[in-house]
């Protein structure tokens, strides 16, 4: 019974799937003119106007609390309540809908790529992902996750600060395109009990709780823990259209995912608390490095702990520090199956195992002062201990390891900011931060501002900005029989940008942002073959150039409708031979709209998002998609909020530029697919 209905859930015609939105509208408008109370209590922004919501101050552009308008990088902030009015699943889906961000999938991991920019063998190492402004890129990929790998549910997120352009002036590596801040929200009642459940295509699940109590003495604690599960799809590769790999059809069950996370945050004075734990099972159905295709026993895990604990002391109007302490544990597990023949000619599977360990401790401290007139001065120091790198590659049951690879290394960096008010209209803001490596010395970041409000509402931006990436352990040190090799003399990417911005908002209707910027890459390091032996490496190639420019617009007008909308052209090319980048598309489009539905407290929203083709590793192009999402979202059901999301609207085919490790050229994502989730609070 369960598999007939899902079945004409899958393959609803556009008719029937309207029918199935038109019954949910009549239940939701139904049951909000018979109830007159409702549980559900987020904090709700709703109400807000474009001034307040444009006015949300931001941490990540310059590690203290300011304005949008004062931070010198252009930024995006996405609230809570646009997540839920989205049906945004991930942060992969919050990024992909902001100007100049995207996102690719191999059928394992989520990529994102900014600006032009989503290297083959990148594990999104040029982005910086901050948790409360906790670092989290690890410490022997240097990578941060946006799928479910992320060790925060979606519905704890309060927000999230998108900070463009180089800011390893105040970060150091991996903040080489930006910085990406997940703040999470914090209870609003005294006692306060969330539960969701959700359902969706190919009978995925998930299940989410979480815990808010505000004490007498004004201390908060927050506690959530999620589970989530999809048996996974049956799939078509082309690559594999033969009788011996079932026609090119992969397994259910070879594309399973299981994911869970717990977490902690205490709030009291000057003290802020936060840990966790995550951990996210995928099995691989493409056949990845050359691995038998739909096998089952192919799977990655990964898992993350952690402990942050922060002070800030306000010691007069004019001074106040900061101090943290982080430990960091994150562990990757990856089971490789292979086809191995006996020398009686017989057939098995060997599995060849892949493990990382990173363990490491962050110290960090600053100063800001406003005791200098016209100055506000912020001087700090950060201490980064890797404690542990190590890196394993075997065949189970051999007792044999092709790579054993155990190390520690530090990083310690001093900064400084100073934002000067040359006039009333007039801000400069200049920082610069020198980190210290083992591996390869020293690197200085430099960043310099300057902010013009020559109208209340108008604000001009020039920003110059340098950045660097350091090789992390991954592409240094690992190499394994016939695959990949490591490259000890990689040295740090280098990247100088330079950016113009104006922002401008036209009352309480709509805010505008428009910038153009140009990015030059030194020393890029990119996944190569080497054709003296075939083997996978990273190297340090020849420089790139990347010429661009974001609109960006936001609206909102009377009946609380919201609308959104941004353009986005970049021009990123190999500068040896003028050719454009893989994976890097010309042009991308993204619109949404936001609107009341029949009652204030039904909310139907629609986004779409285009992106033009993308040059594959092959040279061949993945062509270029629009694809269309859909949400309805009632705040009043039945005491309930409930919501109805359906992705890829029009089950459009499109896939994504392969790796270097995949025989597919282009690997296709999902067609339409849908989710229905349900949220109580008591």
């Amino acid at each position: 019974m369960k598999q007939t209905i899902s079945c004409l859930v899958w393959k609803l015609s556009p008719v029937g799937l309207s029918f199935f939105v038109f019954l949910f509208f009549s239940l939701s408008v139904s049951s909000q003119a018979g109830s007159s109370a409702t549980n559900v209590s987020w904090t709700d922004i709703t109400d807000l106007s474009l001034e307040e919501l444009t006015s949300i101050p931001v941490y990540a552009a310059s590690k203290r609390l300011q304005t949008i308008d004062e931070a010198p990088s252009f930024v995006t902030v996405v609230t809570q309540d646009e997540i839920r009015k989205y049906g945004y699943r991930t942060l992969s889906d919050v990024l992909k809908s902001v100007p100049g961000f995207y996102i690719s999938n191999d059928r394992n991991y989520d990529y994102v790529g900014t600006r032009g920019f989503s290297r083959p063998g990148d594990y999104n190492t040029r982005i910086l992902f901050l948790l409360n402004g906790m670092r989290l890129n690890d410490c022997v990929f240097d990578s941060g996750y946006t799928d479910r790998t992320f060790p925060v549910d979606i519905d704890l997120i309060d927000r999230v600060e998108i900070i463009r352009g180089p800011a390893s002036s105040l970060y150091g590596t991996s903040a080489f395109f930006g910085v990406v801040n997940v703040i999470t929200r914090k209870p609003v009642k005294p006692n306060e009990t969330q539960i969701s459940v959700e359902s969706g295509s190919f009978w995925s699940s998930k299940g989410s709780l979480s815990y808010g109590y505000l004490f007498d003495n004004g201390a908060a604690l927050q506690l959530s823990g999620s589970l989530y599960r999809d048996p996974g799809q049956e799939l078509y590769f082309k690559e594999y259209d033969s009788l011996q790999t079932n026609n090119g059809k992969s397994r259910k069950e070879a594309d399973e995912e299981l994911s869970g996370n717990i977490y902690l945050n205490f709030l009291y004075k000057e003290l802020s608390l936060q840990a966790g734990y995550s951990s996210r099972t995928k099995h691989i159905p493409t056949g990845a490095w050359g691995t038998i295709f739909s096998d089952p026993e192919t799977k990655t895990r990964d898992e993350l702990s952690f402990f942050d604990m922060k002070v800030e002391h306000v010691f007069s109007k004019n001074l106040n520090a900061m101090i943290k302490a982080s430990y960091l544990d994150y562990g990757y597990d990856g089971w490789w199956a292979y086809e191995n023949q006996t020398p009686g000619g017989f057939r098995n599977s060997i599995i060849n195992k892949d493990v990382a360990i990173g363990r490491w401790w962050i110290g960090e401290a600053n100063l800001t002062t406003e005791a200098l007139e016209r100055n506000k001065i912020t001087i700090g120091t950060e201490y980064r201990l890797n404690a542990r790198q190590f890196q394993y590659n075997g065949d189970e049951g051999s007792g044999n390891a092709f790579l054993r690879d155990d190390r520690d290394s530090v990083v310690w960096a001093p900064y400084a900011e100073d934002e000067i008010r040359l006039h009333s209209t007039l801000l400069l803001n200049a920082g610069i931060r020198y980190d210290n490596y083992e591996t390869f010395g020293g690197k200085a970041s430099p960043r310099i501002a300057l902010l013009y409000h020559p109208l209340p509402d108008t604000c001009i931006k020039a920003v110059y900005g340098s950045a660097f990436r350091a090789p992390n352990a991954y592409e240094l040190y690992y190499g394994i029989q016939n695959k990949q090799k490591g490259n000890v003399n990689l040295k740090p990417e280098d990247i100088e940008t330079y950016e113009f911005i104006i922002e401008q908002k036209l009352g309480s209707s709509l805010a505008a942002t428009i910038t153009g910027y140009r990015y030059k890459v030194d020393r890029l390091i990119s996944q190569q073959i080497d054709p003296a032996d075939g083997l996978i490496v990273f190297n340090n190639v020849n420089a790139a150039t990347v010429d661009g420019m974001d609109l960006a617009l936001k609206g909102k007008i009377v009946n609380n409708i919201d609308w959104k909308a941004s353009y986005s052209l970049c021009e990123a090319v190999d500068d040896s031979d003028n050719t454009r980048l893989s994976n890097s598309p010309r042009h991308m489009i993204k619109t949404g709209l936001s609107a009341p539905l029949f009652s204030p407290k039904l909310t139907g929203s629609m986004e779409a998002q285009y992106m033009s083709d993308r040059e594959t590793l092959s040279g061949n192009r993945a062509g270029g998609f629009t694809v269309v999402n859909a949400t309805l979202l009632s705040r009043k059901l039945f005491g309930f909020e409930l919501a109805l999301s359906v992705y890829n609207l029009f089950d459009k085919k499109y896939g994504n530029p392969g790796g270097e490790e995949h025989i597919e050229d282009v690997i296709f994502q999902d067609g339409r697919t849908f989710r229905i989730k349900a949220t109580y609070i008591f």
